[in-house]
């Protein structure tokens, strides 16, 4: 009987701690207060965490990336990257950025500059300047995999036939086209893009940012406007089953479209535009680990609370739909090796910001 006990409580054990087991609940677990006294937060676009606990916050408006360390529950900034005082690789509009501690590597893109600005981290606060890799066009995000840069964003190919994911080799500055821009809005063909989406004014044309993450030989990628995941060989990209469907999959709905939100864009009405919109549901992030793909989303102002994340295997079964408690902010960075999400929102009535941590496992 004891053995049977023991085997029972074993099978148990390795049941909640799989990777396949989550605890169908995101706590809160902690506010960290950003310090304002050395330098104020002006508009953060984007942050990654280094391994060693250093937030690095591209501060838009700010035109520079700021470092802080955590005291207690507060960040105090402790240095900058790419700022008004950097010799190199001084930034103008820095948006999105990644982190790759394996090769201490850090890059943002530079929306004014038109490109891609790498740095060395060569001890724990000294980020020296590398290199600037071409990005002509909008990017909205950027991953290090070995020595390769993957980008999501629109550009063309030789051909001038768009796409919205690719990968530079950064040893021969190589870019290999993976995702055709008809596949992130769901569409069959580069001509039914054209109709339906360079030449009219249609649902697609709302949402423009599309999240990835790539995670051993595979890329899942969601675009804001449709909530839908992709799931892409990243070597040959070709399509991969995702809930059971090749191209696309069904679970989520369309968000809200109106004859009024046509108008509000045809009249450039930004009071309809923003109405409409709070009818509507958007992706807001994509993150993946070992074992699933995390997918943030926010639904239409009628939903409380308005952030939730859809839970995945890799292969796409759903785990989990959860909501995110105390109103979150934007942007968002999970942890891969914790499980702990942060998010950068501002304080209530606009004074400052803080970091909300979650445990989403």
């Amino acid at each position: 009987m004891r053995t049977i006990f023991l085997s029972l409580l074993l099978i148990t054990f390795i049941a909640l701690t799989s990777p396949g087991s989550l605890s169908g609940e995101i706590r809160l677990l902690e506010r960290l207060e950003v310090d304002p006294s050395q330098s104020q937060l002006f508009f953060p676009r984007d942050f990654c965490l280094t391994e060693d606990g250093l937030f690095l916050i591209s501060d838009q408006y700010a035109r520079e990336v700021k470092i802080y360390q955590l005291e207690g529950k507060t960040l105090k900034l402790v240095g900058t990257i790419g700022g008004a005082n950097a010799t190199e690789g001084r930034l103008q509009y820095p948006t999105y950025c990644f982190y790759n501690p394996e090769q201490s590597r850090f890059g943002v893109i530079d929306f004014d500059k038109k490109a891609i600005l790498l740095y060395d981290r060569l001890n724990r606060l000294d980020f020296k300047y590398d290199q600037a890799i071409d990005c002509p066009h909008l990017a909205d995000g950027i991953q290090l995999i070995g020595n390769t840069l993957w980008v999501s964003g629109y550009t063309p190919d030789t051909r001038n036939n768009p796409y919205d994911l690719y990968a530079i080799d950064l040893s021969s500055y190589r870019k290999t086209f993976l995702m055709p821009s008809y596949l992130k809005y769901g569409l069959k063909s580069l001509a039914e893009y054209e109709e339906k989406y360079m030449n009219s004014l249609d649902i697609r044309a709302l949402g423009i940012s599309g999240w990835f993450s790539v995670q051993g030989d595979y890329v899942y990628f969601a675009w804001e406007g449709d909530l839908r995941i992709i799931k892409m060989d990243r070597q040959t990209g070709r399509l991969q089953p995702f809930s059971g469907i090749t191209r696309t999959s069904s679970r989520y709905v369309r968000p809200y479209f109106s004859e009024q939100m046509r108008n509000g864009y045809r009249n450039r009405d930004a009071q309809v535009i923003l109405k409409e919109k709070d009818k509507m549901a958007f992706v807001k992030h994509l993150f993946t680990d070992s074992g699933h793909v995390y997918v943030v989303y926010q639904g239409p102002v009628t939903q409380n609370p308005r952030f939730r994340v859809q839970i995945y295997t890799l292969n796409g079964d759903r785990v989990d739909d959860t909501a995110i408690p105390d109103k979150p902010g934007d942007p968002m960075w999970l942890d891969k090796e914790t499980g702990f999400l942060y998010s950068i929102g501002q304080k209530p009535g606009g004074n400052g910001f803080v970091i909300l941590r979650y445990d989403i496992r």
